[in-house]
């Protein structure tokens, strides 16, 4: 699942409550985060 999950936190725990009713298996995303040029812009766009 990528990022966000959902647009409303009702929305979010319906996703959540399904996977658990199916015995799906729910991951996020987090590909991006140690990426270099990802990494940089971020500390950039902080200062």
């Amino acid at each position: 699942l990528e990022k966000p999950v959902a647009h409303t936190l009702e929305d979010a725990r319906a996703i959540v409550n399904l996977a658990k009713q199916t015995g799906t298996l729910l991951q996020i995303g987090h590909l991006e985060r140690f990426n270099a040029g990802v990494v940089r812009l971020a500390e950039e766009l902080d200062r």
